[in-house]
């Protein structure tokens, strides 16, 4: 029915491994549709899937690693984690995140810091980016609207090739 009704896009609701499969089964019926694959920023997943994952898109919430113009949040984060022995990764980078808006939000509240205090330090940083590895987050607001900007990368012979931002503007 899909490759009846000409879809040029498919957007699943399953988890990655499952899109594969689909975009097997798609393509074995003739229908070579992109995707926009959830939750599949991890390379190793793409290279060991690339005879499908080739022409789809993955998003994320944070500058890609494979960005020209690198941010110095994400020199810091690749530095650290190499040093560590860590995994460069979505969770790792995710994680890292969080500890750099608790650390800001803890010196924003000051030496007699409590729980409260620090949480209220967060929720008036109207500017948060991490370094640049996120678009501005307003904690004003953030509470209230959903995350708009991600940067979006195409699959390209088994590799994330970052797509649709500038140069330094991923988002």
């Amino acid at each position: 029915k899909m490759k009846d009704e000409k879809v040029n896009l498919v957007i699943p609701s399953i988890d990655a491994n499952g899109a594969f499969t689909l975009d097997r089964e798609m393509k074995k019926q003739g229908l070579n549709a992109p995707m926009i694959l959830p939750n599949a920023y991890n390379q190793e997943r793409i290279a060991k899937n690339a005879d499908v994952a080739n022409g789809s898109y993955v998003f994320t919430g944070f500058t890609p690693f494979e960005s020209k113009s690198q941010p110095q949040g994400l020199k810091l984060y690749e530095k650290w984690i190499k040093q560590s022995g860590g995994t460069k990764n979505e969770n790792s980078i995710i994680g890292w995140l969080n500890a750099d808006l608790f650390v800001r939000g803890l010196k924003a509240a000051g030496c007699d810091f409590t729980r409260q205090k620090v949480v209220d330090a967060v929720n008036q940083m109207t500017g948060y980016t991490g370094d640049g590895l996120v678009a501005p987050v307003d904690w004003t607001k953030a509470h209230q609207t959903a995350p708009s900007c991600f940067a979006w990368l195409k699959v390209e012979n088994g590799k994330f090739k970052p797509v649709f931002g500038q140069s330094g503007k991923p988002f």
